[in-house]
């Protein structure tokens, strides 16, 4: 599905968790953001405070743009339509220049086992790189996603330092 049919889904279960996460948002900090509909209903609500967002994502660098005190970082590369994101090696040299102290993602699936994935390659293979190089890995996942996998894992659950859900989430799965 494209990021616009992406935004319409699970919308408030989306809401719920953003409010949650918006509590690890301080001034000073890096932080970068995936093109997960999830992480941006957290981008959404983000106050326009001194510090540094990096991102692949185009819906999050047009909704931040106008914000003054953001440093707002594009990860650069390829633009990819149907995700409306920039996908590329430069992308991946950008994210291991910076100090980025939350990695905001999210997944199609996450698989108890195996952990989060991906329905394309190059989106797996942005948010390995930036798991590998965060220092707090958040997943910012809704309960639908449950017990669900796609084609490419991009981390293992080890490498995840929260979770945040929704409170429709089965206590069995958590």
């Amino acid at each position: 599905q494209s990021f616009s049919e992406r935004r319409l889904l699970e919308v408030q279960k989306k809401a719920a968790i953003a409010r949650v996460a918006l509590d690890l948002i301080q001034p000073g900090q890096t932080y970068a953001f995936d093109s997960s509909t999830t992480g941006f209903a957290l981008v959404t609500s983000l106050p326009d405070l001194p510090y540094r967002v990096l991102t692949n994502a185009y819906a999050v660098i047009d909704h931040l743009v106008g914000m003054q005190q953001i440093e707002l970082i594009s990860t650069g590369g390829s633009y990819h339509p149907k995700t409306q994101t920039f996908i590329s090696g430069d992308s991946y040299a950008t994210l291991r220049r910076h100090n980025i102290n939350y990695a905001f993602v999210s997944c199609i699936g996450l698989d108890p086992k195996r952990g989060p994935s991906e329905g394309f390659e190059q989106q797996a293979g942005f948010k390995e790189s930036l798991i590998q190089v965060a220092r707090n890995v958040v997943l910012l996942v809704d309960s639908s996603k449950f017990n669900q996998h796609s084609e490419y894992f991009f981390a293992s659950l080890r490498e995840i330092t929260e979770i945040i859900t929704d409170s429709d989430a089965d206590p069995e799965f958590i």
